[in-house]
């Protein structure tokens, strides 16, 4: 899923990649005013949590949850609508 900035995609998708785990999220966010953005959006990958930026993709693999730049995304996958 794409994020585009907003706090309802942001809330679209914590549902959609987190289901009932709230006690440790795939993805979180934070309200902060340290951040440049109103929101600081976090995926925990394999490797560790990275920060989301918006048009930022959060892609699904294997049950595993990945960081992709809306440029890689475009180069690597296909957009299609479930």
């Amino acid at each position: 899923m794409q994020w585009d900035g907003t706090l309802e995609s942001i809330q679209t998708i914590c549902d959609w990649s987190n289901g009932d785990r709230s006690d440790e999220p795939w993805v979180d966010y934070l309200t902060s005013e340290e951040y440049s953005s109103p929101f600081n959006v976090l995926v925990h990958t394999p490797e560790g949590a990275e920060r989301v930026r918006p048009n930022d993709w959060i892609v699904r693999v294997e049950g595993e949850f990945y960081l992709c730049t809306a440029e890689n995304f475009e180069k690597k996958y296909e957009v299609i609508n479930a």
